[in-house]
């Protein structure tokens, strides 16, 4: 099993992707499109291949030791090596290059990773579900992390994000969680920080149903970070509005999108203006063959939606037409987002 992310900009100088397969990392540098418009047939640099524990779940690109180049951080599942494994990136005669990756301890069955500097202290630290918790890892400024802090998170976490819902100048942090045998259907859980490395009691939103990640974004343009969250058994995805003046750690639900044939179960989500109309739209991976564009109105609403399947096109969208709006200027993620998009 093939899982990948795709890191960069419209203005970065390069993109880079990562797949994780069995026990190792491959990195392709992909450099951009010429300027002006000439079209190209991507270019693509040598591969990276790092070394690390089995069965990989998940990867993440930050600056864990102050030299201004990106760091890797893979979080595996199987017996031989399982945590956190961290490689610091390094350049060379312009030449980028992976150290050795570095095993630290997250508890039991890691699935899903995040960064954020949740202390303050100017150094990156990881946030990591593992062991039907969250765990967060300090890091040290020089690529080290501290041994895990567990935090209490309600049953059956599947994925973490964090962003400063009230706008207090500390990262909070979301978490999803999967359907709970006991009754409860799939929800959302906020911590919010008090401000001393800790939370306070979780608040919890129904998701009503089964859900796999979170994304923390600004999709109705108000300056105050949203969630968006995938539901696969309902073929949808979920939007979280947050509310107050400037954000007041809580969150409105607004119905999701009607399903429309060909339905599909999103897995993951990214948050970008694809079709740079000003208005941050929806990437999800649809199901192991396709993924689904949902076209954002910049009100926190997604209704034109359209399926890629093998770079192609395979439904246009399927409600109104593309239209011309104004542009708001938003270009990206805005409203202290916690994860890339």
């Amino acid at each position: 099993m093939l899982w990948s992310l795709v890191s960069g900009s419209r203005d970065a100088s390069s993109v880079m992707r990562w797949t994780l397969a069995g026990l190792v990392v491959c990195c392709w540098i992909f450099t951009p499109v010429p300027a002006h418009g000439q079209c190209s047939e991507p270019l693509f640099g040598s591969s990276k291949v790092l070394f690390v524990g089995d069965e990989p779940r998940g990867i993440l690109a930050a600056d864990f030791n102050h030299d201004a180049t990106p760091d890797l951080a893979v979080i595996c599942q199987g017996p031989l090596g399982a945590g956190v494994w961290v490689s610091l990136g390094s350049l060379s005669g312009g030449t980028f290059n992976f150290g050795p990756a570095t095993v630290f301890p997250t508890g039991s069955s890691p699935s899903a990773l995040t960064t954020a500097d949740m202390d303050r202290d100017g150094n990156a630290d990881l946030l990591i579900v593992a062991s039907g918790s969250v765990a967060i890892l300090r890091g040290n400024g020089v690529g080290g992390f501290a041994a895990p802090a567990f935090h209490s998170s309600l049953p059956n976490p599947t994925d973490v994000a964090t962003g400063d819902f009230n706008a207090d100048g500390y990262p909070d942090m979301a978490v999803t969680h999967t359907y709970n045998p006991m009754g409860l259907g799939g929800y959302i859980s906020v911590f919010l920080s008090n401000g001393s490395g800790d939370f306070d009691a979780p608040v919890a939103y129904d998701a009503n149903n089964s859900n796999t990640s979170v994304t923390v974004s600004d999709v109705n343009e108000d300056d105050i970070a949203d969630l968006v969250v995938c539901v696969p058994p309902a073929f949808k995805f979920q939007v979280f509005l947050g509310t107050g003046t400037a954000g007041d750690g809580h969150f409105s639900v607004l119905p999701s999108e009607t399903c429309v044939t060909p339905c599909r179960s999103p897995m993951t989500a990214l948050v970008a203006d694809f079709n740079n109309d000003g208005h941050l739209d929806v990437v999800d991976r649809a199901d192991n063959n396709s993924m689904r564009l949902s076209d954002g109105e910049g009100d926190g609403t997604f209704p034109q939606i359209q399926y890629i399947s093998g770079g192609l096109v395979i439904g246009g969208p399927v409600a109104g037409g593309p239209g011309d709006r104004p542009a708001s200027g938003k270009t990206g993620p805005v409203a202290r987002p916690g994860r890339s998009s």
